[in-house]
């Protein structure tokens, strides 16, 4: 069939992962999950979308960090009256996910990735991510728990610790 173009999905395939395809060609007990091709499960992608009304939101607060001035505002009582009574309808939100960033969404999204782990969101839940959702579900292979388990270390090293219904306290 000289002259037949390949479906694009092959194409790509074929591109992405020449030496896997070159050595395959001269042996047929060549195997993708072989270390010397780098990627374990070359049918998954490395890398991810971020969220573009995260991304926005995070903007119009001029890109905070996990720092103690953000945690501040999210121990103060009159925030956390606000930020609780702001939640969509529905929402289980706690006032520790008032802290999330850039950097929560990178590290929780970066874990969708083959280099991450290929973890997914909780299956069959919708807007299953923050606080309760991860301790209540206790998953260690959902995206989410990642995050949180990374915020909850960067506050502990700040100097604070989150309760089991998510409010943050100063450890001293």
């Amino acid at each position: 069939m000289a002259g037949d173009k390949l479906p694009k999905r092959f194409a790509d395939s074929i591109v992405r992962h020449k030496a896997w395809h070159a050595a395959k060609a001269g042996n047929n007990d060549v195997s993708p999950a072989d270390p010397q091709f780098s990627i374990a499960r070359p049918q998954v992608a490395c890398q991810t979308d971020l969220s573009t009304w995260f991304l926005d939101q995070q903007h119009r607060k001029h890109w905070p960090t996990l720092s103690h001035g953000l945690v501040g505002t999210a121990m103060r009582e009159d925030f956390i009256d606000q930020y609780l009574s702001e939640a969509p309808p529905g929402s289980r939100r706690r006032p520790v996910d008032a802290i999330q960033t850039l950097g929560w969404l990178l590290l929780h999204e970066l874990t969708h990735t083959v280099q991450g782990g290929c973890l997914k969101d909780i299956p069959d839940k919708q807007n299953c991510y923050g606080w309760t959702c991860v301790t209540e579900n206790k998953l260690p292979d959902n995206a989410d728990t990642i995050a949180v388990i990374g915020a909850a270390l960067k506050l502990w090293r700040l100097g604070y610790w989150v309760t089991d219904d998510g409010y943050i306290n100063s450890i001293d």
